[in-house]
C-alpha cells in the first residue's frame, strides 16, 4: 500500500474511533434524558393533581394566597410547553401514540417549512385547477390533490397546535370539514352527473381564487408576523392563515376584508346553486321515471359549502368587531390621558 493510502487508513480509523465514542456518550446522555423526563412527566402529574385541589379552595383565600397560586400556575406553563406530549386525533391514529413535542429549535424550523410548503402547494394547486377547467378528464386527479393538500394541512397543523401555535378551533375544523368535502368531490366528480357538470366551473374557479389569496396573504403576513413578533405582539409559533386574520393587528384587515368577503359569499352562493341544481333535478326525476336521479353527493357538498361560508362570515365578522372595540377603546384611553 502507498504511503497516501496508509495515512488515508490512519486518519478514517482516528475518525472511526472519535464517532464510536461520540456515539456512546450520546447513548449515555439520551438514558438520563429519558430518566429526566419521566421523572419530570411524575412531578408534573403530582404538581397538576394538587393544584386542582387547591383551585377548588381559591374562594376562601387571601388575596396574597390567590397571587402566589396564580404565580405557581404562570412559572409552570412554561415547563409544560416542554414536556412530552401525544399527538391525539387526527394524529394517533395515524402514527399512534408517540411524542410529537418538538425542541425550540424544530418547532421554528417546522412551522417555517409549513408555510413554505403551503404556498407552494398553492402555486402548484392553482396551475392543476387552470389546466382542469379546460381539460375535465383532469376532475378526479384535481380533486384528489385537493384532498391530499387538505389532510396534509389538518395533519401539520394538529402537530403545530401540541407545540405552542395559536390556531383557532373553528379554523382547525374548517380544514376538517374541507378534507370532508374534497373526498365527497372526488366521489362525485368520478361518475357521470348531470349536478356536478353544472357546478364545476364554479368550483374549480372558486378554489383558484382562494388559493391565490391564500398565496397573497401568506407573503404579506409572513412580514406582517416578523414584525410583531420583533416587537412582542405575536407568538414566535403564531402561522399565516389563508381564510382568516387572527392574531394580525393594523393595516392587514382593511387590505385583507375585502377578499375574504367575496370569497365568503362566493362560497354560499355556489352551495346554494348546488342545492337548487340537486333539488331540481330530485323533482325532475321524481315526476319522470326517464330522467335519472342525481347523485347524493350534491345535496353533501352544498350543505358543506354553505356550512363553511357561515362559519367563516361568523368568526371573521367576530373578529372584526373585536378588533373595532379594541381601537375604540384604545382611542378613549389616549384622549383620557
Amino acid at each position: 500500500m502507498s504511503d497516501d493510502g496508509a495515512a488515508a487508513i490512519e486518519s478514517l480509523q482516528t475518525t472511526h474511533a472519535e464517532l464510536i465514542t461520540k456515539f456512546k456518550s450520546y447513548v449515555e446522555q439520551e438514558k438520563q434524558l429519558t430518566s429526566a423526563r419521566g421523572a419530570l412527566e411524575k412531578e408534573a402529574k403530582s404538581f397538576s393533581k394538587i393544584h386542582r385541589e387547591v383551585v377548588k379552595m381559591a374562594k376562601t383565600m387571601t388575596p396574597e394566597e390567590q397571587d402566589k397560586l396564580s404565580d405557581m400556575a404562570r412559572t409552570v406553563k412554561p415547563i409544560r410547553g416542554r414536556m412530552p406530549v401525544r399527538g391525539g386525533f387526527p394524529l394517533s391514529p395515524i402514527i399512534g401514540s408517540v411524542n410529537v413535542r418538538l425542541s425550540p429549535s424544530e418547532r421554528i424550523a417546522f412551522k417555517q417549512a409549513y408555510e413554505q410548503w403551503k404556498f407552494k402547494a398553492a402555486m402548484f394547486l392553482i396551475a392543476a385547477l387552470l389546466v382542469t377547467l379546460v381539460v375535465p378528464v383532469l376532475d378526479i386527479l384535481s380533486t384528489t390533490l385537493l384532498f391530499a393538500f387538505y389532510i396534509i394541512i389538518t395533519l401539520r397543523e394538529s402537530i403545530l397546535t401540541r407545540n405552542g401555535s395559536r390556531i383557532r378551533f373553528w379554523w382547525r375544523a374548517h380544514h376538517y370539514l374541507s378534507s370532508f368535502a374534497a373526498f365527497i368531490l372526488v366521489t362525485w366528480c368520478s361518475v357521470d352527473c348531470a349536478v356536478w357538470r353544472d357546478i364545476r366551473c364554479p368550483v374549480l374557479s372558486f378554489m383558484i381564487y382562494v388559493f391565490i389569496v391564500q398565496i397573497l396573504q401568506t407573503r404579506y403576513q409572513l412580514s406582517r408576523l416578523y414584525t410583531l413578533t420583533a416587537l412582542d405582539r405575536a407568538h414566535v409559533m403564531d402561522t399565516t392563515n389563508a381564510e382568516t386574520i387572527q392574531y394580525r393587528r393594523g393595516v392587514s384587515m382593511p387590505i385583507l376584508l375585502p377578499f375574504l368577503w367575496i370569497a365568503h359569499g362566493w362560497q354560499f352562493l355556489i352551495g346554494y346553486r348546488c342545492a337548487i341544481a340537486w333539488g331540481s333535478r330530485m323533482l325532475l326525476a321524481f315526476n319522470d321515471p326517464y330522467v335519472s336521479a342525481p347523485q347524493w353527493q350534491g345535496v353533501i357538498i352544498a350543505g358543506s359549502f354553505m356550512l363553511l361560508a357561515i362559519g367563516n362570515i361568523y368568526t371573521t365578522l367576530h373578529t372584526v368587531v373585536r378588533r373595532v372595540k379594541s381601537v375604540v377603546r384604545q382611542r378613549r384611553e389616549r384622549k383620557a390621558e
